[in-house]
Parts: structure tokens; sequence; C-alpha cells
């Protein structure tokens, strides 16, 4: 998943979401990651990404991930995100992967 994403360019943003383990963005905003692993819902500080932004979560034991459909970061605000539940290895690891959509012709 790193080797898709601007990695070199992110920096760390607890502003992001606070009560998550670990977040870091790109400056611009275009791309961001948030760790957690307690399972628990966590804010995301949307207005901080400042664009239409795509929502994935990842299994960082399987690689996989998932849309988030319906993306709540579409409904402004600051929505919560809720981790899928256990991960493969039957953990509560999640990233939850911030993409900028991008724009429409």
């Amino acid at each position: 998943m790193l080797l898709t994403l601007p990695w070199y360019r992110m920096q760390p943003a607890p502003q992001l979401a606070p009560s998550a383990i670990a977040a870091a963005a790109t400056p611009d905003g275009r791309h961001a990651l948030i760790f957690t692993a307690h399972g628990k819902p966590f804010t995301v500080e949307a207005t901080r990404l400042g664009r239409d932004v795509a929502a994935r979560w990842f299994d960082p034991t399987t690689g996989r991930l998932t849309d988030l459909k319906p993306n709540p970061l579409h409904e402004g605000g600051q929505p919560q995100h809720v981790p899928p539940g256990l991960n493969g290895a039957g953990d509560s690891d999640w990233v939850l992967l911030l993409e900028a959509t991008p724009a429409k012709p």
C-alpha cells in the first residue's frame, strides 16, 4: 500500500484524528493515513483535508483494501469512523487510507 502513496512527503498529523494511535498526511492534504489498534470509533477532522476524499480501510495483516460505503467524509462535519471489526489475524489493527478524489472534468 505504501508504494502507491507519496509516503516520503507524509508528516505526522495527530490533529487529523486525535483519538487514533497515529496519523500522517501530505502537506497538501491529498493523502493521509490513520492507524488504530483499539477497535474503537474515532473522529477525523475532515476540514484539514480540504477536498472530496475517498476513504478505504487497510488490513495490515492481509494487505486487503476495502472502500467505505457510504463514505462518512462526504457528509461534512467531523465524521466518526468505526473500524470494521477484527482484521485477518483476529486483531483490532487497521489503517484508514484517505485520498483526494480526482477532479471531474
